[in-house]
């Protein structure tokens, strides 16, 4: 139950963590018009077993963005984030692009949740291990 319980607490810490560096890099962040320069697309095939468990294809779309940062030069980067589906975007839509300044390369992002993904994924696991934990509390 402790080992739970510390778990629980590390999780939640992390994503205190994550959310402040998100807010923080979104706050001193560069924003510049970008431009999609194409989706990608890649197919998983997931094999059936079973009848209640058929074949399944997932499709995952990923955007190709280029922008020119304050300073003029272009550049171009793969967002960290795949959609399912169908994709968000479609190859020439402007989409806003936030970056650290001091280095554009490495840190370029399509504004919204991709910035968010970190914070999102270690919230969602806290919670879990939340659940988990009262559950565990309300049973033992």
């Amino acid at each position: 139950m402790i080992v739970l319980i510390l778990l629980t607490a590390v999780s939640l810490l992390v994503t205190l963590v994550l959310a402040w560096r998100t807010r923080r890099f979104l706050g001193r962040a560069a924003r510049a018009s970008g431009r999609i320069k194409s989706v990608t697309m890649e197919s998983h095939e997931w094999p059936g077993y079973g009848s209640d468990h058929p074949a399944e294809t997932t499709r995952l779309y990923t955007s190709r963005v280029e922008f020119s940062p304050k300073e003029g030069s272009l550049i171009e980067f793969q967002s960290r984030v795949s959609h399912t589906g169908t994709p968000i975007y479609k190859e020439g839509d402007v989409v806003t692009v936030v970056y650290e300044p001091a280095s554009p390369e490495a840190t370029a992002e399509i504004a919204g949740p991709a910035v968010w993904q970190s914070a999102v994924f270690a919230g969602l696991a806290a919670f879990l291990l939340l659940c988990v934990t009262v559950g565990e509390k309300a049973c033992g």
